[in-house]
């Protein structure tokens, strides 16, 4: 899958291009004096840099290091989704085979191969490594003996757990691994065996606690921070416009219509068993205009032109409820199928321990779409408030519905009682599902083909629209008619053979290998349309070629003139960047290409200057302009709180001033923005910034936030 890199490519993953942006004047910092820098002036006129790249030398980064050897970091991410998920069940007693296959599709889920082509690395590590602590919490609270050995595993997978450092998907998971301790309490009291958990549940603390110790830096400097940051407490109570926020304000969190933002359908969940059930972006927008070309090549350059004209918000290849998403969290129509026999067929209190956390994530996915659900998590639940995204929380379906399709396998092949009585009831609910999805497929009662913005473009009464409307609706009908079909030929074949097994027409291993590669087939099939080593015109789509100084990013005309002006003024800069290259050249015995040469020049001016730059494209959602300059703008989940009540009140207006006043951009002047970028050009040099230092000539007290912003 990712073979490329043995040829010296590397994935081209958009989150860790806006990383390097963001972190390259701290990477220049460390490589240079071999220090960790704890504030970086690269992004919104400095910040802390606990949450961009700080890196905190731990033995979990021995861990780390050893085990992916082997791999690039993509490759060794997947693998470790492999490997946790197979401990995870071989710890349920799983058979090796069954396990083998249980681990590809943890490891495969379309979610996951998304976020690593996103670039969502540290995710995704969070999520490879959540198996391996929910096996050492099932060990140790099941086991009668190694209870000690069971503790150590358990400090060592949530300790480096926690090192992955995605507190979100740690909070998430803690759903499950909580809902499990309930399971074996109860249990426990049925048995009368309190005393023996209530010393188990003892042992988990101090594994807990030793996981948490083993991470103390880190996770005290991120709760210091938050503090200070969008997710900690509000300062100014008002809007811009003076008007109060009211109910989108949390006591101590971020803004609930920002928590909220990325919200799942509820009825886009249909998507987890049917891929293009809501479409996706990637794909079907170029193959509606190939529709049109085939069967209305009339009505092709009218529909181009409105696409244009509404900057692709007509006529999108995804249709569902969040602002865009790049494809499905697609878990795999034979996963969800037989995840839902077991919960129809399967009576054992781990039913319920994994059911219930299903149940709640999938629910608090919808976010805004059942809000007076969400209000309770984010009013009352502690930390709630302090994370976007809730989509993610689909991440522990993720977990979840592979796990109960193996148990559910393994039920079929070793249970013989459930064999005896559940056969029937089990192939009455799977030909009722097939019979479901398959009704559904010609009769999407309940499903909407059109965005809410194509909609109201629908009733203001443009025939031409109207027309092209319509074909869209019976074209992403097609796409989700083809795709249910799919699905339901999928679960039928899974029905067919467990049948067949039951009447004795093959053997387990033959079950097993059956339903193992046709759920990997069907899961890699999907995966390979987002992320692959397919070429167009000789180079890779989704790969480029590393540089010895992993410098991939090309200044534009904009940040070459800033150089030129800057070093004109710091002949030292010149100086320094000429005595670099002198010593590149003798360190890699080649001449420089012009991104070595690029590289070598910006962290030189990063290094002797003190300007600041806004991009006026996109100035508070990207942060490249920092790879090269020092920003007053730039991208960050944890902005300081400060900083963005002032972007808020100030900054985003300030800037339309250039053209007729900037000297009254008194915000960015005091933040000494000398230049302006705009459409890759130098469009402005401020001769109003402040400079580097300045006096104020007077200070004002007032009595709250809200008068002093």
């Amino acid at each position: 899958y990712f073979l490329p890199t043995f040829d010296g490519y590397q994935l081209n993953q958009g989150d860790i291009t806006s990383y390097k942006g963001m972190s390259k004047e701290i990477a220049d910092f460390r490589k240079e004096f071999n220090e960790e820098p704890l504030w970086s002036n690269a992004m919104f006129g400095g910040m802390p840099s606990y949450q961009t790249s700080t890196s905190y030398q731990t033995g979990y980064v021995y861990i780390r290091d050893f085990v992916r050897m082997p791999f690039s970091y993509n490759a060794f991410m997947v693998f470790l989704a492999f490997l946790a998920f197979f401990v995870l069940l071989r710890a349920l007693k799983t058979p090796l085979v069954l396990a083998f296959f249980g681990a590809l599709l943890y490891g495969l889920s379309t979610y996951n191969i998304l976020i690593i082509e996103a670039g969502h690395n540290t995710k995704m590590h969070a999520i490879a490594t959540i198996p391996f602590v929910l096996a050492s919490l099932i060990m140790l609270l099941r086991s009668k003996k190694h209870l000690i050995l069971y503790t150590g595993f358990f400090a060592l997978t949530m300790g480096y757990q926690l090192f992955c450092n995605h507190i979100q998907m740690t909070y998430y998971f803690a759903f499950v691994l909580g809902s499990i301790c309930i399971a074996e309490a109860i249990k426990a009291s049925k048995n009368k065996t309190l005393p023996t958990f209530g010393k188990k549940m003892g042992l988990l603390l101090v594994g807990a606690i030793l996981a948490v110790s083993s991470n103390f830096a880190n996770i005290y400097l991120t709760k210091d921070f938050a503090k200070h940051t969008m997710r900690g407490s509000a300062i100014v109570s008002v809007n811009p416009d003076g008007s109060p926020i009211g109910n989108n304000l949390t006591k101590s969190g971020l803004k609930k219509d920002y928590i909220t933002q990325w919200s799942y359908g509820i009825g886009e969940s249909y998507n987890l068993l049917v891929p293009d059930a809501k479409g996706n972006s990637r794909h079907l927008t170029s193959a509606f205009f190939d529709y049109l070309k085939e069967n209305e090549p009339s009505k092709l350059q009218a529909a181009g032109q409105m696409y244009q004209q509404s900057r692709g918000q007509l006529f999108k290849g995804y249709w569902g409820n969040q602002p865009f998403t790049s494809g499905p969290n697609y878990i795999g129509a034979i996963v969800v199928f037989l995840a839902l026999l077991y919960v129809i067929t399967v009576n054992k209190p781990l039913k319920w321990a994994l059911l219930i956390p299903t149940v709640l994530a999938l629910m608090l996915s919808w976010g805004k779409n059942m809000m007076w659900f969400t209000d309770l998590f984010i009013d009352y639940m502690p930390l709630y408030n302090k994370f976007r995204t809730v989509s993610s929380f689909l991440v522990v379906l993720n977990l979840t519905l592979p796990l109960m399709a193996i148990l559910f396998i393994k039920a079929c092949l070793f249970d013989e009682e459930f064999r005896k009585t559940q056969q029937k009831k089990v192939l009455t609910a799977g030909l009722a599902i097939i019979a479901v999805v398959g009704l559904l497929a010609f009769m999407p009662f309940g499903f909407d083909f059109l965005t809410q913005q194509e909609y109201l473009q629908s009733i203001q009464g443009n025939q031409q629209l109207n027309g092209l409307l319509d074909i869209l609706v019976e074209f992403r009908k097609s796409v989700f008619r083809s795709d249910s079909l799919q699905s339901a030929g999928f679960m039928l074949l899974a029905l067919a053979l467990i049948y067949g097994f039951w009447k004795d027409k093959f053997k387990a291993n033959w079950l097993v290998l059956g339903l193992g590669l046709l759920m990997s087939i069907n899961l890699w099939m999907l995966d390979k349309k987002f992320l692959n080593n397919e070429k167009e015109k000789g180079k890779y789509t989704h790969w480029i070629k590393t540089t010895p100084l992993n410098h991939n990013i090309l200044a534009s005309a904009g940040d070459l003139s800033i150089y030129q002006l800057e070093s004109n003024q710091v002949t030292a800069i010149l100086y320094m960047v000429d005595k670099k290259s002198k010593a590149f050249k003798k360190e890699e015995g080649r001449r420089l290409t012009k991104q070595d040469k690029e590289s070598l020049m910006f962290s030189t001016l990063n290094k002797y200057t003190n300007y600041r730059v806004l991009n006026l494209d996109n100035p508070f959602n990207s942060s490249i302009t920092s790879y090269f300059h020092k920003s007053s703008g730039g991208y960050s989940p944890a902005k300081l709180r400060r900083y963005q009540d002032m972007i808020d009140f100030y900054i985003s207006d300030e800037f339309k001033l250039i053209s007729s006043n900037p000297e009254q951009m008194k915000t960015l002047n005091m933040l000494n923005t000398k230049y302006y970028l705009q459409g890759g050009k130098l469009v402005f040099k401020n001769p109003h910034a402040f400079g580097n230092a300045w006096y104020v000539s007077s200070v004002k007290l007032v009595e709250s936030d809200n008068d002093e912003m």
